[in-house]
């Protein structure tokens, strides 16, 4: 009598006359790979799953540290900028930095326009410019000595009593820069010295020469007052 197909021993096909736990048996044996196949997916999810949260975890901490660093710098520049500040004010009686940077500007602005043009006519503009922005009076130091009108015959006349040419009607002259002094502090009314440096040149296109002005001044709001300006000595001597 020949044994039915799927009946024999260990033939993993459930038969009718197989008992629960049997039929249960065989279910996994013909599914072993399928499962084996699940497991070792669901495991392998689960792990990479882990290792891109702990990386997400990682990043998001990094980030964190990055914003953290970013921070303290921002404070530690604004804490330099403020002990800067304080180290100057206690050197120099009082002084506020930013107080000092926006005065130098304003007579910067001044002496860039007063030393900055080409030719006479250029000069006797910038010169208008000067007495209207800044309400110099004509009969001033600054407008009289340093910076006269065409009727002074354009002549500057240094500290020492010595008279220079300022330039003919072709002499050109450019602003170069300004180095300040605070010489003294009262309230918001700071006191300085100053030396500004220039080019000039006899025309255009003729080699051109440095040349030197102080100035001794206050600034309020801003605004220079008491204003006394001398080309230093080193330019041309009148000779007539």
């Amino acid at each position: 009598m020949s044994t039915p197909k799927g009946a024999g021993a260990g033939s993993f096909h459930a038969d009718t006359s197989d008992s629960r736990q049997e039929r249960l048996r065989k279910f996994l044996m013909r599914n072993l790979l399928v499962i084996v196949t699940a497991v070792v997916f669901v495991m392998t999810y689960l792990v990479l799953g882990g290792i891109s949260s702990d990386r997400d975890a990682d990043l998001a901490s990094q980030r964190s540290e990055i914003l953290s660093l970013k921070g303290e710098l921002t404070m530690n520049e604004d804490q330099v900028h403020s002990a800067r500040g304080k180290a100057v004010e206690e050197a120099t009686g009082g002084m506020d930095l930013d107080h000092k940077e926006s005065d130098d500007k304003a007579i910067t602005a001044l002496m860039r326009t007063a030393l900055t043009w080409n030719g006479l006519s250029e000069y006797l503009d910038q010169r208008d410019e000067i007495m209207k922005t800044y309400g110099f009076a004509e009969d001033s130091q600054f407008m009289q000595v340093f910076m006269p009108g065409e009727k002074e015959g354009m002549q500057r006349t240094a500290p020492s009593g010595k008279t220079y040419t300022a330039f003919d009607k072709d002499m050109t002259s450019e602003f170069v820069s300004l180095n300040s002094s605070v010489t003294g502090v009262a309230g918001d009314v700071y006191s300085y010295f100053s030396v500004v440096e220039m080019r000039v040149a006899s025309g255009s296109g003729a080699a051109s020469s440095t040349a030197y002005v102080s100035l001794s001044y206050d600034m309020i709001d801003e605004k220079p007052g008491n204003l006394d300006a001398y080309t230093i000595p080193g330019g041309v001597e009148r000779s007539g």
